[in-house]
């Protein structure tokens, strides 16, 4: 399937979203997190690039940047690269790091800057990390004021990425039809193995939340959730 363009900044300034592959921890511990940001901050420095805000979490970092000199593709290249070595060598392993390419979503106003660049400050309290925004080590400060409310901020992620709708749908409609199933049969006890299928085939495709996912194929959030809980599980003993 062709990736979608990415949308393009009139300020030439983008919210970057990285993840790790099949959601797993790619910032397992303060180390990695800390060298994460030493080799944000240092791309930064020799690339030519303004980082407005960031934060990185266990499984996932958002970034607020604006390229200046090099386009944000080989900019992220860059970055990428440079944790990527850092954490292959370190944990002994080879390949990706990364979960498929990054997501962007373009920012166009100030207003857009402000939402965001708050977006991320809070972070760490949408994901349950801390309770009081700021009380964080692994994130930019806030600075400034913003006029948006917390339930706007929460509901953020799921909107930004925009682009990832086209893919996410493209994706249902083919496997229900390879299936020959319906929104409706999902939820019928005979597919609960096609169910958990399709659902973590758009949780890895997208990234997208259990709320996110539960309102795309009409599920129960806490059956999308349970469905989550189960693979993680698998995942683990397979390794050990």
């Amino acid at each position: 399937m062709p990736r979608p363009s990415r949308d393009e900044s009139i300020l030439n300034i983008y919210h970057v979203l990285i993840s790790g592959n099949n959601n797993e921890s790619i910032f397992s511990d303060d180390e990695d997190k800390q060298q994460f940001i030493s080799a944000l901050e240092d791309k930064a420095k020799i690339l030519d690039c303004s980082v407005y805000a960031f934060c990185v979490l266990s499984t996932k970092a958002n970034m607020l940047l604006e390229p200046l000199s090099l386009s944000l593709s080989e900019l992220m290249h860059q970055i990428n690269i440079s944790y990527a070595q850092y954490y292959n060598k370190k944990y002994s392993r080879s390949g990706h790091v990364f979960h498929d390419r990054y997501r962007s979503a373009a920012i166009n106003s100030p207003k857009q800057f402000g939402f965001v660049k708050h977006y991320i400050y809070l972070n760490p309290v949408i994901e349950g990390i801390t309770a009081i925004p700021g009380d964080y080590k692994y994130q930019s400060p806030l600075g400034g004021e913003y006029e948006c409310t917390y339930e706007s901020i929460l509901g953020y992620y799921d909107n930004c990425f925009s682009n990832l709708d086209s893919i996410a749908n493209s994706l249902i409609k083919t496997y229900l039809q390879k299936h020959n199933l319906s929104y409706e049969s999902l939820n019928h006890r005979a597919n609960f193995s096609l169910k958990h299928e399709l659902v973590m085939l758009v949780r890895d495709s997208t990234g997208y939340s259990i709320r996110k996912i539960s309102e795309l194929l009409g599920i129960n959030r806490g059956e999308v959730y349970r469905i989550i809980q189960i693979q993680q599980k698998e995942g683990l003993l397979d390794d050990m």
